[in-house]
C-alpha cells in the first residue's frame, strides 16, 4: 500500500497512481514508479509468501509524474521516463533496495517546444548504448546515447514517429528493428536502428489497428 504526500498536479496527481512494476535481476526487490506520489518506491519481495515491504523509496522533482522504468542490460542503472514533466532521470541501483541519483532530470523533448506533451515509454537497447523514449504529443522518439563511465544520457536527436500520441513503441527480437504504436493515428510504423549512431530510419511498414497502447513480442516454438 502507498503513502506519501501527493505531487503538485490535481488533474494527474489527485490519488496513487502506481504506474509500473518492475524486478530486479535478483527478484528479491521490486521498483515501483508511482506517478501520484512523485516517487519510485522499492520493496522487498517475499518469493515464499508473495509479499512485499516497502525498503526505501527516491522522491522526483514536484510534479515530474514518474511513468516508466528501464534496466540498462548487464549493470545497475535504472532510468525511469517522467509523464508531466517530460524529463528522464539516472539511478544508480546498490543491489540492497536503494536508488541515487547519478543526473540532474533531462528533458525528452526538443529545445523550444511549446505544445502539450506527455512522455510515454522508454527503452535501452541491448549494447545498453543508447536509450529511446516516446513523446506523446510532440509526436516523436527521442535518443540518448548512454556514457560508458558515468551512465548520463546526452540527446542525439528526435525522430517523428509518422503518428499521433506513440503511447508504445518495442525493439524486435533482433534489436534491428524498433516497431511504434501510434494510439491517436491507429497505426503501427517501423524504423530501422542503427546500433552504431542509434539513429532509426523509418522502414517503410506501416499497419493499421485500432488505438495499439502495446507492443510485446511473444516466445515463439
Amino acid at each position: 500500500m502507498h503513502f506519501g504526500e501527493l505531487g503538485t498536479n490535481s488533474g494527474r496527481q489527485e490519488a496513487p497512481h502506481p504506474h509500473m512494476v518492475l524486478r530486479d535481476s535478483t527478484g528479491k526487490f521490486v521498483l515501483v514508479n508511482d506517478l501520484g506520489l512523485d516517487s519510485i518506491i522499492v520493496y522487498s519481495f517475499d518469493t515464499a509468501t508473495g509479499r512485499l515491504a516497502e525498503v526505501s523509496r527516491v522522491a522526483s522533482a514536484p510534479g515530474a509524474g514518474p511513468r516508466r522504468l528501464a534496466w540498462r542490460p548487464n549493470g545497475n542503472i535504472v532510468y525511469s521516463i517522467n509523464e508531466l514533466s517530460n524529463t528522464m532521470n539516472t539511478y544508480k541501483w546498490d543491489g540492497n533496495g536503494c536508488l541515487s541519483s547519478l543526473q540532474e532530470p533531462v528533458s525528452t523533448l526538443p529545445a523550444g517546444f511549446r505544445g502539450n506533451s506527455g512522455a510515454g515509454k522508454l527503452h535501452v537497447d541491448a549494447a545498453g548504448k543508447f536509450l529511446y523514449a516516446s513523446n506523446r504529443g510532440c509526436d516523436n522518439i527521442a535518443i540518448f546515447s548512454i556514457d560508458p563511465g558515468t551512465f548520463q544520457l546526452t540527446v542525439v536527436d528526435w525522430v517523428h514517429t509518422h503518428g499521433r500520441q506513440p503511447r508504445d513503441f518495442n525493439f524486435d527480437p533482433t534489436g534491428n528493428m524498433i516497431h511504434v504504436g501510434n494510439q491517436d493515428s491507429a497505426n503501427i510504423v517501423s524504423f530501422k536502428v542503427n546500433k552504431t549512431t542509434g539513429m532509426l530510419t523509418p522502414a517503410g511498414l506501416y499497419v493499421s489497428t485500432p488505438a495499439p497502447a502495446c507492443i510485446q513480442f511473444g516466445f515463439g516454438t
